[in-house]
């Protein structure tokens, strides 16, 4: 995975540029390397994934977290987490109809399997790229939290300061925007707090790429 430059990886890096311009933004570090996301993805991340197995989410849980600490860049991680889940009951579907549909249009076994590996492969590719993804936002997005409740019970922070759910650019004009996140951008929420419909910040779904500013004073929306 691309990283920009001291190591983040473009995918934060592409977050945070988006919450450039919200001032006045108290300046404090996002940093995957901060040791709160590094205790949240060891004991709290993996909320978001689905059709696995407890021993499984808690295997990401630590793949997650040494990631976040270092010890792995963003392509070892989806390449361990690859190795530890399986195809999601609807990929698994896909893969069996794309099956049906060759051996129905006549094609042999030996075609049908390798073709239908192919795309199984792919799928699970795919899926543990989103997985790493996902919770490097959440780890990172939530380690940052910490670090300003801390703030703010140290009295760093005033009790009125507050976040600010600011969505990512789209990578392209194809890209259409997520109408979940288009409603958050701009919502506020008290250090501590939750966002509309109970989102305590981002990810708000799988590849979400949100992130949260801090914006000192009242809040006003």
């Amino acid at each position: 995975a691309a990283k920009k430059p001291g190591g983040m990886p473009k995918v934060l890096a592409d977050t945070l540029a988006a919450g450039a311009d919200a001032a006045p933004v108290v300046g404090m570090s996002f940093d995957r390397a901060n040791p709160e996301a590094v205790r949240w993805a060891r004991d709290r991340s993996a909320q978001l994934i689905v059709d696995v197995t407890q021993n499984s989410r808690a295997a990401v849980r630590r793949i997650m977290a040494r990631a976040l600490r270092g010890d792995l860049s963003p392509r070892e991680a989806a390449r361990l987490v690859k190795s530890v889940v399986g195809l999601t009951e609807r990929q698994a579907d896909a893969v069996l109809n794309l099956r049906v549909k060759m051996l129905g249009q006549g094609a042999s076994e030996a075609a049908t399997g390798r073709a239908t590996d192919r795309y199984a492969a792919t799928l699970l590719r795919q899926r543990a790229e989103t997985i790493a993804r996902t919770e490097t936002i959440a780890a990172s997005n939530e380690g940052q939290h910490q670090l300003w409740r801390q703030a703010q019970e140290r009295g760093l922070l005033g009790p009125h300061d507050h976040r600010v759910w600011v969505i990512a650019p789209a990578r392209s004009d194809r890209e259409p925007p997520c109408p979940v996140c288009v409603a958050l951008d701009g919502k506020t929420s008290a250090i501590g707090g939750t966002f509309p419909g109970g989102h305590v910040g981002p990810p708000a779904h799988p590849n979400c790429r949100c992130t949260t500013v801090l914006k000192v004073g009242r809040s006003v929306a």
